[in-house]
């Protein structure tokens, strides 16, 4: 019982480690991700700042052409707005891991679960047990 003990703390440690590693690895994505919508915004912004002067044909052409490029410079920062709004959404749930443990009737899956576990959530659907990344771990037995 102390070597299966062993093997759930060692697990444990792996697990930690492994969830602060992904966390780490996610600020510095959402902060590049940041840098780059603020450049965005920032070169839409100068680009809606700039206006012609000129009324003859160059000027008025010129002035379709620079409508047409604010028009794509803010359709490009909403898109980027909302693909970021949904990357972040996806993000809560790309940080998780799924643990599957099986074997025969009677052989002592769930004991080891609960054994890892320190809430365990009783909920209808298919007969799986599922590990949370959130620390600490929590035991997720779905079944009927």
């Amino acid at each position: 019982m102390n070597t299966i003990k062993s093997y759930i703390e060692t697990f444990d440690e792996q697990i930690a480690k492994a969830h602060h590693d992904v966390q780490k690895q996610i600020r510095i994505i959402s902060e590049a991700d940041q840098h780059i919508k603020n450049y965005i915004h920032s070169f839409r912004n100068e680009i809606n700042a700039l206006n012609v002067k000129s009324n003859n044909y160059y000027g008025t052409e010129l002035k379709k052409l620079l409508n047409n490029c604010q028009i794509q410079c803010t359709d490009w920062c909403d898109a980027i707005d909302d693909m970021m709004s949904g990357k972040e959404f996806i993000n809560r749930f790309e940080r998780s891991v799924l643990v599957v443990v099986f074997g025969n009737v009677n052989v002592g899956k769930s004991s080891i679960g609960t054994m890892i576990a320190v809430r365990r959530h009783i909920v209808r659907g298919a007969n799986r047990t599922l590990f949370s990344v959130d620390l600490p771990p929590r035991l997720c037995r779905t079944g009927t």
